[in-house]
């Protein structure tokens, strides 16, 4: 049997582990999905106080958004987890954090663009085709 300290804190993947050791390895280890969230959420709340995003983001793709970690915590204090339940819980947040990484580069590929012309008017980024001050 592994030990919590290993699961939580030593463990670099899942292999070999029950379904509650799964739950409790990606919502308490570094190396899990909720800690990679939260990596995620850093960025959207940067991009937000930068004012390159609308506010909505954080409720969207940010902090607020947190009904994926909710499930796996709950699984991570359960007696028993059945494979089931853990397999999608894992796989919601897995998909929610490769999309929200995706909204990211999209945001960073738009302020790019804007900063590339300085003087467009458009808020999505400089078009050339239709930017006026060029």
């Amino acid at each position: 049997m592994k030990t919590f300290k290993y699961i939580t804190e030593e463990a670099r993947d899942t292999v070999g582990m029950t379904n509650k050791e799964k739950a409790q390895f990606h919502y308490f280890n570094p190396n899990g999905l909720y800690q990679e969230k939260k990596k995620l959420d850093e960025k959207i709340t940067k991009l937000v106080d930068e004012g390159k995003v609308p506010n909505g983001w954080i409720f969207a793709f940010g902090s607020m958004d947190s009904f994926q970690t909710d499930s796996l915590s709950k699984l991570a204090m359960k007696k028993r987890v059945g494979t089931i339940e853990v397999g999608v819980a894992i796989k919601m947040l897995r998909e929610r954090n490769e999309n929200v990484k995706k909204k990211i580069e999209e945001s960073d590929k738009t302020n790019r663009k804007a900063q590339v012309c300085g003087n467009c008017e458009y808020k999505d980024g400089c078009d050339e085709e239709l930017c006026q001050k060029q």
